[in-house]
């Protein structure tokens, strides 16, 4: 992770960073936090690596 401004979630208990787009684990498909009524998503490190490593 280089050049990301990480942050600590104290419901997940972990760190990560914000993105307005996720990708759903099992379909792959784009999902965008307006269309849930939020700003962004939370997503841990940890599946941030596991992303990357797809």
């Amino acid at each position: 992770m280089e050049k990301t401004n990480l942050k600590w979630s104290e419901y997940h208990q972990a760190y990560g960073i914000f993105r307005a787009w996720r990708k759903h684990p099992k379909t792959q498909q784009i999902l965008w936090a307006k269309a849930y009524g939020k700003k962004a998503w939370f997503i841990p490190l940890d599946e941030l690596e596991q992303e990357q490593a797809n």
